[in-house]
């Protein structure tokens, strides 16, 4: 079986985040992609999937971040199967105020923010493996 390819659907977004006011600089976004890619081997990446965080949008109106990433799943190897799925979705992050504030919230555990993120992955995962197994 060869590669597929499988959006999720995921959040609708009212206000289009590329014309939505932006308001953590390009090197605060990097820092919390850093920050959840760097957590992740410990909390989601321990799963059936590999995660690559590629963007984090943030608008001022809404006081809502979109992180944008794509799941990979690497099917059992053998003679018949060694597929690879890959899944793009995002999760919406609530209620961000400021860099500060999303940076010392996002990975706090017990915290609203890190449990939303947290069953946001889940869900996703859970969706992904509804995608590969009617494949």
């Amino acid at each position: 079986m060869g590669r597929a390819v499988f959006p999720i659907l995921a959040v609708l977004v009212i206000t289009p985040v590329s014309r939505a006011t932006e308001y953590l600089s390009k090197s605060e976004r990097q820092a919390i992609l850093d920050r959840i890619d760097n957590a992740c081997g410990d909390i989601w990446c321990e799963s059936d999937f590999n995660y690559d965080f590629k963007s984090l949008n943030c608008a001022v109106e809404s006081h809502t971040c979109v992180l944008k990433f794509e799941m990979t799943y690497f099917a059992a190897s053998s003679e018949s199967d060694n597929g690879e799925f890959r899944f793009t979705s995002t999760c919406t992050i609530s209620d961000v105020q400021s860099f500060q504030s999303l940076s010392d919230q996002i990975l706090a555990d017990g915290n609203t923010k890190y449990e939303a993120l947290d069953a946001c992955f889940e869900k996703r995962q859970q969706q992904a493996y509804q995608l590969i197994s009617s494949d």
